[in-house]
């Protein structure tokens, strides 16, 4: 639970940063720049984007190169990646052309992309040298690759250069630093300034901007400078905190501070004759491909946690919490179809009904013969967006009866150890003791449908919750694990 919070607390300054800058817009703008020089307009091209972030950069240059684009995309935030897939979806794009990987460092084999993408993620990767040179053989002949980092011309490396010593008891890292790792390999490239504005004002108007790209979050001053500096600003010493404004007074012009970055361009000789033929085809998506997409975020962020339960326990914890991510994600005021299973906007249907017989898995997320994301109302009119963030009471009811349903479809022997009338509390127990939903969704106040679900005294009976009536051996030692202490003594079974 805690691991949960502090991440979402990292996310929303993260987001809170891109609620305040021109950064983003800005690199993609060079890149669409560069993309006439760089002989990318073939079909089936495959680009990595390595720290994806919610797709900002890669997303808009495929929607923009057309054809038939693989797009790798390595984040590790889960909830950024939550994110990313959504905003695939909405440009219309083939879900099976997307692979989603949550790795922290640079490991894929030679000749893989023909663009790679590296925006302000160095700080994080680990031996430079290493992850440039990784960087490099991965590029397909002909191929390019575009890193980006601060440069020590731009005031934001100036500001980090005077902290980071104090904080961490190191300087900070620059462009500069990576071309003598790039000038030291021998590595052809181009370097290029790109010069962006960031808003240090208290109130900023973009913080109910964009929240299919931000999700629900305070985009304050503090959040932004507690990303700048990579750690809660507020809790730093108040004469650091007087230093750092001190700093921003003195180089700021209004409410607005320069920032500068390097683009630093690796290009590799040759030219890639080995293209694949088509990749994907735009068919609908099931809950299973979502949560497969995500498998491995998942088990890296939860599976310790949940290393108690059955394979197929988990299996099916998994889907339910991709199944609430779903609904409780902002692609329009969502609904259930009745005669498709799939998802449709909320004035299609009334009064969504589980289909008998059918699991979680076989839940249809998005069948773009049935509805183009980009085309609904919630993408055309910014001012509809906080509408979405109203749960309907069926869609509550449509998450319950999927959980309950998901028991009949567990082994056997899944089903002897834990007795369907209790599997359903069970589920919610994890929940509630883990907090899952508040990492695996965009809400940062955990607000998603199953966090609804918990927080409704009205509909849950927690001391019911809390004192099983089926208690069997296996069912006692996983609320042990859970920490539920109210369980009823072997005697009373």
């Amino acid at each position: 639970m805690d691991g949960a919070l502090l991440y979402n607390k990292y996310r929303e300054y993260f987001l809170s940063f891109l609620a305040r800058t021109t950064q983003k817009n800005r690199i993609l703008e060079h890149l669409e720049d560069r993309l006439p020089e760089l002989n990318l307009s073939d079909q089936n091209m495959r680009i990595l984007d390595i720290g994806a972030g919610t797709g900002k950069i890669s997303i808009p240059l495929i929607a923009k190169l057309g054809g038939n684009v693989k797009l790798v995309a390595q984040e590790p935030n889960i909830g950024m990646a939550v994110n990313l897939f959504f905003n695939y979806l909405v440009e219309d794009l083939p879900f099976q052309n997307l692979e989603l990987n949550n790795l922290d460092s640079v490991e894929y084999e030679p000749e893989q992309f023909d663009l790679i993408l590296a925006s302000h993620v160095f700080y994080y990767l680990p031996n430079w040298e290493q992850s440039l040179q990784a960087i490099y053989d991965a590029l397909a002949p002909g191929g390019s690759a575009c890193i980006i980092m601060n440069s020590k011309e731009g005031n934001l490396y100036k500001l980090r250069n005077e902290i980071f010593p104090m904080i961490y008891g190191r300087s900070a890292c620059s462009a500069e630093t990576l071309l003598g790792y790039t000038n030291k390999l021998g590595l052809p490239h181009e370097v290029f300034t790109l010069d962006s504005l960031l808003d240090l004002s208290q109130a900023n108007n973009s913080n109910t901007a964009n929240l299919r790209e931000h999700g629900i979050i305070d985009a304050s001053r503090n959040s932004m400078l507690s990303f700048l500096l990579r750690t809660d600003f507020q809790k730093l010493p108040e004469s650091m905190q007087e230093q750092i404004e001190g700093f921003i007074c003195a180089n700021s012009e209004g409410k607005y501070i320069l920032l500068r970055d390097k683009a630093i361009w690796l290009r590799k000789p040759g030219m890639n004759n080995s293209r694949q033929s088509s990749i994907g085809q735009n068919i609908n998506l099931r809950l299973e491909d979502y949560t497969n997409l995500f498998i491995r975020h998942l088990d890296d962020s939860f599976g310790e946690e949940l290393s108690f339960l059955s394979p197929a326990m988990k299996r099916a914890y998994y889907s339910m919490l991709s199944l609430d991510s779903v609904l409780s994600h902002p692609t329009g005021r969502i609904s259930i179809m009745n005669d498709e299973n799939s998802l449709i906007t909320q004035d299609d249907d009334p009064r969504p009904i589980p289909i008998p017989g059918k699991r979680i898995n076989d839940f249809v997320v998005y069948d773009p013969r049935q509805i183009k994301l980009k085309n609904t109302p919630c993408y055309q009119d910014e001012n509809l967006y906080p509408m979405i963030y109203t749960h309907s009471g069926d869609t509550l009811t449509y998450l319950v009866d999927h959980i309950k349903q998901e028991y009949d479809f567990l082994p056997e022997y899944d089903k002897s150890e834990v007795p369907k009338r209790e599997f359903f509390w069970l589920i919610l127990n994890i929940a509630n003791r883990f907090k899952h939903f508040q990492v695996f969704s965009n809400r940062h106040d955990g607000s998603t449908l199953l966090g609804v679900l918990l927080n409704q005294d009205s509909y849950l009976d927690w001391e019911r919750m809390k004192n099983p009536e089926q208690l069997t051996d296996k069912l006692a030692g996983y609320y042990e694990k859970i920490g539920v202490i109210n369980l009823k003594s072997a005697a009373n079974i």
